[in-house]
């Protein structure tokens, strides 16, 4: 009976060290997370004050509407692009094997004969 409570004991003790090594670990997944969503949000905020500037600056030249076009032109480009290079399939991991693996006749028969010659020098 004792060594029946001793396995469950152990068992248990096993399951709290798992939860916890869990626990720890989706805690960094979520600040992985934040840090990345964080990050986007800035990347947005950079991409919308440098196409601000240009508008501004495009105002100057050539008019608030022209400018208007321009600039969301390079905004709507901006986004096909980064549509098009989501859409694209990861590429498969390359293998670490040979393409071609020699196995030509000729070799095996070489690889025979040595076997060969060798058997025959060491049985006599």
């Amino acid at each position: 009976m004792e060594a029946i409570a001793n396995v469950v004991l152990a068992a248990m003790d096993l399951a709290e060290a798992e939860g916890r090594a869990v626990h720890r670990g989706i805690i960094r997944l979520l600040i992985r997370m934040a840090a990345v969503v964080c990050a986007a949000v800035l990347g947005l905020a950079g991409v919308w004050m440098v196409l601000r500037g240009i508008y501004q600056a495009l105002t100057v030249a050539v008019g608030p509407i022209w400018a208007s076009l321009i600039s969301g032109g390079i905004l709507l480009a901006l986004a096909v692009a980064a549509y098009l290079y989501g859409r694209l399939a990861p590429k498969p991991a390359k293998s670490k094997v040979p393409a071609e693996v020699n196995t030509s006749t000729k070799s095996t028969e070489n690889r025979e004969g040595m076997e060969n010659e060798t058997f025959q020098r060491t049985a006599a």
